[in-house]
């Protein structure tokens, strides 16, 4: 499972999911991870943060904080 930050004013991603939690740049990856609920924290160059909460069915890509908009798709 991989997510980006498709916002440039996100510097860092924190992803938690059932498979693991990472930290990371702008992407993260979390290898074997498991259907269900994840959340996704992007904390920006001023220090804010920008949360979503995502439910995946498996793997695959997501792109997070388009426009500042706090949804990954």
């Amino acid at each position: 499972m991989r997510f980006t930050s498709a916002y440039e004013g996100v510097q860092r991603l924190e992803v938690q999911c059932h498979g693991g939690r990472v930290a990371s740049g702008a992407v993260v990856t979390i290898p074997d991870a498991v259907p269900g609920p994840c959340k996704v924290q992007g904390t920006t160059v001023d220090g804010g943060r920008l949360v979503a909460l995502v439910s995946v069915s498996g793997d695959g890509s997501w792109r997070c904080f388009e426009g500042g908009e706090r949804a990954c798709r």
